[in-house]
């Protein structure tokens, strides 16, 4: 091991590496069908979207296709968008992640069954909208339990869960929850996308006991 003092990486040294490596999963990752040329300044990484409701949410999903203002488009035509914010010193302020499933095509079918639809009904519509995940980090809104630091949005419905999260999640990471919990990828094909970084637990004590109680207190 080298005599100089080790190097330490910065949130934005990381965030900015796995995005770089992101170029090549067109070719790693087989529901990867465009990876875009991503914006980067000192303080922000990536792009992110208008507020998402219901109501709103072809118009900003056709503008976002339209516009290529996204991170990853899978091969239905869903879209991945990630803004990572930095402070001065690269130590990461807030993030939004989100996936918005392509609202004309369903995602669950076979690939080779797959067709676009010209006309949706809303039953069809909202059962499409039901994958939408959105994982926000930050200040902004902040309250105990129901706003935690980092908590994961599912559907775009104002009736919708707004779970907490431990943790602000990397960019590989949000991929392999995408990958793995809503296409179903087998473990060989994410091998890329495993990331086991540490990170500090972002809850706080009282929020923490009530995950617990939520969820139960796991001992190895």
């Amino acid at each position: 091991m080298s005599k100089r003092q080790k190097i330490e990486l910065t949130d934005f040294d990381v965030i900015q590496q796995q995005f770089l490596e992101f170029q090549a999963l067109d070719n790693d990752i087989g529901i990867v069908n465009i990876v875009n040329k991503y914006h980067c300044s000192k303080n922000e990484i990536g792009e992110t979207t208008d507020h998402i409701k219901y109501d709103s949410y072809q118009e900003i999903f056709d503008k976002l296709l339209r516009d290529d203002k996204y991170t990853i488009l899978l091969i239905d035509d869903s879209i991945i968008t990630m803004q990572y914010i930095f402070d001065d010193n690269g130590k990461l302020l807030q993030h939004t992640l989100s996936f918005l499933p392509n609202y004309r095509q369903n995602i669950l079918e076979d690939e080779e069954e797959m067709q676009e639809d010209a006309d949706i009904s809303p039953k069809e519509f909202s059962r499409r909208l039901s994958n939408y995940i959105r994982i926000d980090y930050g200040e902004l809104g902040r309250q105990d339990y129901y706003h935690a630091l980092v908590h994961l949005h599912i559907g775009v419905f104002k009736e919708s869960v707004r779970m907490p999260l431990q943790c602000f999640l990397y960019p590989k990471e949000f991929l392999f929850l995408i990958f793995k919990y809503i296409y179903h990828l087998e473990d060989d094909e994410l091998v890329k996308l495993e990331c086991g970084l540490p990170k500090h637990c972002l809850l706080k004590d009282n929020e923490m006991k009530k995950l617990r109680m939520a969820f139960g207190n796991c001992i190895d």
